[in-house]
């Protein structure tokens, strides 16, 4: 048990962090914040992926920084569709699903009571 009183297998130990875009794709407040921070935890020992949007064709879907913080890139449907609104959200989904530490496995387990 730790000092919260819970188990160590109910600890979190991967965390997916989802926003628009990550440094050094894009340098602006946000996105260095959230690299700042994936590294932070990786240093406290988890596994920590951050989801964001292609911002550049010649990015890789997929990589592992120096930091230790993986980063995977999706597609976005190009704004010209009228079902983008639509189509957008879809994409997300699709890229969250498709990494290797899923949300579902990010949260602790619920006891039975």
């Amino acid at each position: 048990m730790n000092g919260a009183g819970r188990s160590r297998s109910d600890e979190v130990q991967r965390v997916i962090m989802v926003t628009n875009a990550v440094a050094p794709d894009k340098l602006g407040g946000l996105e260095r914040y959230v690299r700042e921070l994936a590294a932070a935890l990786v240093r406290q020992g988890l596994q920590v992926t951050v989801l964001a949007k292609r911002v550049r064709p010649e990015h890789p879907a997929r990589e592992m920084g120096a930091d230790g913080v993986a980063v995977v890139r999706h597609n976005v449907p190009s704004k010209r569709l009228r079902t983008f609104a639509l189509r957008y959200p879809v994409h997300v989904a699709a890229a969250i699903w498709s990494t290797p530490s899923k949300p579902r496995t990010c949260w602790p387990k619920r006891s039975a009571s």
